[in-house]
């Protein structure tokens, strides 16, 4: 019993110590750091997100970038930014209102972001560099979304 413990211990710490060691390494991809600033009509988006989702022409092993908007804002964060190539960017914009208490209801605990301003945004983009910025002004929609 005293050395299934002991192996049982000593697997534990290995495990533990294999992910502690994987911690801080590169996933070996070159990425690109990218930021800018996306409106909408005119406005800055006060809450949103954009995801750089790669095209066939960058492989199917790049990684999907991705960063928060805020008040129109946004930058990739090292390990959620994309490598070169083209990509498609899909981006979200709310509008940041207050939830009111039906819509606090339906959270069960999730953020509010606000009402959404349109349909989720889709444009093709090039990434290139070690950092770049891009200015992104979302056309006006045709029609919101519907809820169902």
């Amino acid at each position: 019993m005293q050395i299934k413990n002991r192996a049982y211990g000593l697997a534990g710490f290995l495990g533990i110590t294999v992910m502690i060691a994987g911690c801080g390494r590169s996933d070996g991809f070159q990425r690109t750091m990218v930021s800018g600033t996306v409106t909408y009509q005119g406005e800055p988006i006060s809450r949103g997100a954009i995801w750089f989702v790669p095209t066939a022409s960058v492989g199917n092993q790049a990684p999907t970038g991705f960063a928060i908007i805020q008040e129109g804002r946004f930058a990739t964060a090292a390990d959620k930014a994309p490598v070169a190539g083209l990509y498609t960017l899909k981006i979200t914009g709310f509008d940041g209102a207050e939830p009111t208490a039906a819509e606090k209801e339906e959270l069960l605990g999730g953020e509010f972001l606000g009402h959404p301003l349109f349909p989720e945004f889709i444009q093709e983009h090039e990434i290139a560099g070690d950092a770049m910025s891009l200015e992104i002004d979302v056309p006006k929609a045709v029609a919101k979304r519907s809820r169902r």
